[in-house]
């Protein structure tokens, strides 16, 4: 029985062989990262927002990533996780519906961000991305929506103070 991209992806997790994800910003490039060897492709939302002439942070719509992440979906028969920011939304359950809807194409992984773009990118309070991480994982875990998550911290990125000891500390409230 041939394995799902989902079983691929994870095995490709468990290996002994580093999991290189390259950024496909567009169908052309996912087919481009395929015909050259890689095991799996990931989307990159600077690079898919910049393709749409859009800067990085949500600042294109759900339905337009939906639109690009279809196509590389289609053209592509390998494992695909998407860039989803902080989720197109700061509620929980929307941020579901739009997890759904990527899991309906066959998307098998999604990276979170806690941060968010609102005039300038600031940490959301961990607090209220653990809730949200909680959501998720009782979504899916009801849905039967095998998936995963990436979930990432934004401290060094926005460089903020003690940044070391924040990225420690929200570590330990997300697990």
């Amino acid at each position: 029985m041939e394995k799902s991209n989902y079983q691929k992806f994870k095995a490709l997790h468990n290996s002994e062989k580093p999991l290189l994800l390259p950024n496909a910003w567009d169908a052309g490039s996912a087919k481009l990262f395929e015909e050259n060897g890689f095991a799996a492709i990931a989307t990159s939302s600077s690079a898919v927002a910049g393709a749409l002439s859009y800067a990085d942070g949500e600042q294109l719509s759900f339905d337009e990533l939906l639109f690009v992440v279809e196509r590389i979906c289609r053209r592509v028969s390998l494992p695909v996780s998407v860039d989803m920011e902080g989720g197109y939304s700061r509620d929980a359950d929307e941020i579901c519906e739009h997890l759904e809807r990527l899991f309906q194409l066959g998307v098998v992984g999604i990276n979170f961000e806690d941060s968010v773009i609102n005039g300038q990118r600031k940490l959301q309070d961990a607090l209220l991305i653990t809730k949200t991480i909680e959501h998720i994982k009782s979504f899916c875990l009801n849905g039967k929506i095998d998936i995963f998550l990436n979930l990432r911290t934004d401290t060094y990125l926005l460089n903020v103070e003690n940044r070391f000891e924040q990225t420690l500390e929200r570590i330990e409230i997300y697990e």
